[in-house]
């Protein structure tokens, strides 16, 4: 599915031949269809600053997870981009190597708990701090 959007995305938007032979299966998927005109849609839209999941790098795509077929590899998908460290998980948290595998708990908890709870109180003490105006 990810080829058959990729396909589809080079074939209308700069008017490439697809080989006779993917074209009928490249075209016939409505799946394809959709997730390539959302594509379009985030592409020639504004970009959605996130409000609470800023700087997480391997943030879960909805987008990316609706192009994997089987439902297996949607799994591993969702499993992967929300347990596995990046360079700020490393930083941030750092462990002894022999603690690694407790980063597939702890990575979950900062990016979708201790994050988001941190910036809301954040942007809630910075809205109380500031001064009244009177006119």
């Amino acid at each position: 599915r990810i080829l058959h959007v990729g396909l589809l995305l080079a074939a209308e938007l700069s008017g490439a031949a697809l080989p006779a032979e993917m074209q009928s299966a490249v075209r016939s998927s409505k799946v394809t269809w959709r997730i390539a005109r959302d594509v379009v849609t985030r592409l020639s839209g504004p970009v959605r600053e996130r409000r609470f999941l800023s700087d997480s790098p391997a943030m879960f795509s909805p987008l990316l997870f609706r192009q994997r077929e089987r439902a297996r590899d949607r799994w591993r998908y969702l499993w992967r981009t929300t347990t596995t460290p990046s360079v700020m998980h490393l930083t941030r948290m750092p462990l002894p190597r022999w603690l690694f595998p407790l980063y597939h708990v702890l990575v979950p908890v900062h990016d979708y708990l201790l994050a988001p709870a941190w910036r809301l109180l954040s942007s809630l003490v910075a809205t109380v701090k500031e001064p009244i105006k009177v006119d």
